[in-house]
This record gives structure tokens, sequence and C-alpha cells, in this order.
């Protein structure tokens, strides 16, 4: 690895605690936690006298159970859940139909030919798959065209299973776009969980607590670092620890521009992070800084000095990035972002601002109000760092 000019490069063993004072890459642009359970109704189109009243016998409990699975049906494919239908008839004769799973994931419900259909969802605490599952079959029942169908079976000659298939609407349901939103951003939060039980072991389920922030922000982290290996981020600054001998070392070295800069590499034996109740693993890493300056006083350090610190004591002193340059992170047991990814980001941004990106750094470097002024400024710095690092590491 390049420092700067004028910077030194330090490579340091260090603890996960060091960088206690980053300012991780924020939420940002991830998703929001909504609660985990909600009921609404919908509108379904098409729904005519379902045939389930049919199977109802007024001679017994003017009920019927049927083991089944509700079907999207499309020009193309069909997509399947399974799912238990319950037909109940009221003394008045009105048909109530109920679907469910078997873990009451999700359930939905018409009444009589009013032509609505309540829906309820509990992601909360379920089984993850069966969380996952359901979520998905809920986006394709509010975005795809095509007719909703629960699908039995009933035993016909020979034992061989006979399928019996009963239309129930038109599809797709009427969300509100902003529901629909709320649903995709819970989507993409079991997505992400299951990425990380498919990689790591570790089974997270729908919380209950949507104010969990920090964990929230780890989630991303942890998304970053199983799909790319390399989580750029912001930081405000982090400490180390050194000795008394290398703190006089650095008293007396001679100061740039009145300061002592030094360019970072550290490397972390283990990394892990508690997301929602459980704890995540990533294994070891290297983190690098390009540049920062030491943010602990000249008279701070003399004060330590006279104390008479003994063998093995250290002080810790706390850095500063110099001209906001991020932390890179990278994980050795993680497949690594490829230069290519990485020209291809930073071809988006020099589409999306007419300039290249080595204007673009020069400006940044130079303080220039135009390159400042980018709102993806930090970011698209921190992937023209982070394209060095990869070129020299391939």
């Amino acid at each position: 690895m390049c420092a700067q000019p004028a910077l030194k490069e330090e490579q340091l063993q260090s603890q996960q605690g060091d960088f206690q004072g980053l300012l991780l890459s924020t939420n940002g642009d991830g998703v929001r936690l909504f609660p985990g359970e909600e009921q609404f109704t919908s509108a379904v189109h098409g729904v005519s006298d379902i045939e389930l009243i049919d199977a109802v016998s007024e001679q017994t409990t003017r009920s019927v159970v049927i083991e089944g699975a509700l079907v999207i049906s499309t020009r193309f494919v069909d997509v399947k859940i399974p799912m238990v239908s319950r037909a109940e008839l009221s003394t008045d004769d009105t048909l109530t139909i109920n679907f469910s799973d078997h873990l009451n994931v999700l359930t939905l419900q018409i009444v009589g030919d009013t032509g609505i259909m309540n829906i309820n969802f509990q992601y909360t605490e379920k089984p993850l798959e069966a969380a996952l599952s359901s979520a998905r079959f809920f986006e394709a029942l509010a975005t795809t065209p095509g007719n909703l169908v629960f699908e039995a079976y009933e035993v016909g000659e020979e034992g061989k299973p006979i399928p019996h298939r009963i239309e129930v609407g038109e599809l797709p349901l009427s969300v509100p776009e902003t529901k629909l939103q709320e649903y995709r951003d819970r989507l993409r939060i079991l997505e992400g969980f299951y990425d990380i039980f498919v990689n790591t072991g570790v089974e997270i389920r729908y919380p209950a607590n949507t104010e969990d922030e920090e964990s929230l922000d780890n989630l991303n982290f942890v998304l970053k670092a199983i799909r790319g290996g390399w989580v750029p981020l912001s930081t405000t600054g982090f400490n180390t620890h050194i000795p008394a001998a290398d703190v006089r070392a650095l008293l007396d070295e001679p100061r740039d521009e009145g300061e002592v800069r030094r360019a970072f590499i550290f490397e972390l034996q283990n990394e892990s992070y508690q997301l929602f109740g459980e704890e995540v693993a990533l294994g070891p890493s290297s983190r690098y800084v390009a540049a920062a300056r030491l943010a602990t006083t000249q008279e701070e350090m003399e004060a330590w000095l006279q104390t008479g610190p003994e063998n093995g004591d250290t002080l810790e002193l706390k850095w500063e990035p110099i001209d906001d340059a991020p932390m890179h992170v990278f994980f050795d047991e993680w497949p690594k972002s490829s230069i290519q990814s990485v020209d291809r980001e930073l071809r988006e941004f020099e589409a999306i601002y007419g300039i290249s990106s080595e204007h673009f750094e020069q400006g940044w470097r130079e303080g220039a109000s135009w390159a400042r002024g980018v709102s993806d400024g930090k970011r698209w710095f921190s992937l023209i760092l982070a394209r060095e690092e990869l070129v020299q590491g391939s």
C-alpha cells in the first residue's frame, strides 16, 4: 500500500474497541425497520361465489378445513405457498373463508361476497425461512397480474391425487404505494437476514424492537462485508495505544505543518457484530486509513510521561482523518470487491456529475468548493481510494 506524500505508514495490531469512535456509515440508503406485524384490507377483484361453500355441510358443523396451497397463477409461472383453508357458514349463511399457513405468519380472510380481503401478517420472531417465504408471496400478491387460486387435492380412483382449483380473485391486490414500500423494506430486511443465515449459519428473526438503530446499521455493515468483502466507512476518529518510548519518539518527530501525520493499517483477528440479539462473526480483517493527523496534544503526551509510566503501560492517542479520508475495511474470509465493480460505480458518478474521477479527486484534495458541494462526494472519493487499494492488492 502506498501512503500519501509526507505520511509514514504504520501497521498495527488492534482491538475492535479501538474503533468505537468511528462514525459508521449509517443506514443511509438502507432499509427502514417497520413493525413486523400489521393488518389491513384490500380489494380483490373478480371474487365470486367461491366453490368452498359446496363443501360446507349443514349437517355437521357448518365449517370445513382443507389443506392445500394458495397459487398466484400467471401466463408464465405459478407461485405457490402451502395454506390451510377454513370455510365457515354463519347462521345467516354468510360465508367466511380464512387462508393461513401453519405458523400463522400470513393470513387472508374473505367475508361474504364483499370483494374485500382482510390481510394479516406476523413476521416478528417467526422462523426466518417461513417469514421470508410469506413476505415474498405477499409482494407477488401485490405486484403480479394474474389470478389467485386455492389448490387442493382429493384422492381419486386407485389412490391418485386429483388437483382441485378454486378461483379466489384477480390480482394484483389493491395496496397503496406507501404500504407497498413498507412491505418491500420488510422483505429486504428478511432477505438480508437470509443471506447472513446462508453464509454464517446465524439465524436472525424479524425483531420486535423496531428502534434498534445500532443493529440496523450493523446489519448493513455485515451485509456489505459478506457480499463484497469490503466496507468503506466515514470516520470522525480512532485510537491507538503506544508505549512510552514511542510517545517520546513522536515528541521528537519533526512536524509537517505543525502536525504529526500517518497512514495506518490495522490488523484485527476477528470482527463480530450484534444484530438484534445475535452475534455474527466476520473473521479477520484489515483496516486502512490513507491519511490521519494526531489529535492528542504535545502537552497531553508530556504530562503522561511525567507520571512515570511503567513497562507495559500505554497511552491512548487520538487520530483524526485528513481531508475526510475514509477507513477501508477488507475482510479476509469474504469475496473481494472486483476492480470492475468499483469501476462501474465510478463511471456512474462520472455520468451523473459530468466530470472525470481524476478531475473530481484533484478538486476534492484541493478543497475546491465545487467538489466539496457534490452530495455523493465522500462516497466518490472513498471509491477512488478503494480502487487504488484493489489495484495494488491484485
